[in-house]
């Protein structure tokens, strides 16, 4: 590829990724000062980790699971990786990409969560007992008047 070209694409990766940081930052700016206005900045904390922990672990494991295959389909290739070590970071930086795009493409953070939280309970037989008023979830949704 020749030099202006590089130079063209560059700039316009690192444009696109300038543009993409600047709003997600902004908002993430807003967010903490809005949780820190009402006192709940741990509260923030906790629901930004509960948020990020499932993708990011999903990428890693989907990067994996890539790099793993690829290094397989490079071997039943007959090319060894350490005869070409630029390619080679430059699969491990593309696969994590596309890692990362599947992840957060197909994890559902609120879902994965919903189940974690709900290992705890204590299933049909006991029911959900609301803690402050001692009522079974069946009068909250047959029982309470409209």
């Amino acid at each position: 590829m020749r030099q202006p070209v590089k130079g063209v694409l560059l700039t316009a990766v690192a444009l696109l990724t300038v543009f993409w940081l600047i709003p997600a930052a902004a908002n993430l700016i807003i967010a903490y000062n809005w949780w820190h206005e009402i006192g709940q900045v741990d509260t923030w904390i906790a629901m930004l980790w509960y948020s990020i922990s499932p993708m990011g672990i999903g990428a890693v494991l989907a990067a994996v699971a890539l790099w793993v295959a690829h290094a397989r389909g490079m071997h039943f290739a007959g090319v060894r990786r350490r005869d070409h070590p630029l390619y080679s970071w430059l699969m491990l930086v593309a696969l994590a990409i596309v890692a990362i795009i599947v992840a957060s493409a197909s994890i559902d953070y609120w879902t994965v969560m919903r189940y974690i939280g709900s290992r705890g309970s204590m299933g049909a037989r006991g029911g959900w007992i609301d803690p402050v008023f001692s009522r079974p979830l069946s009068f909250y949704l047959f029982g309470l008047p409209v």
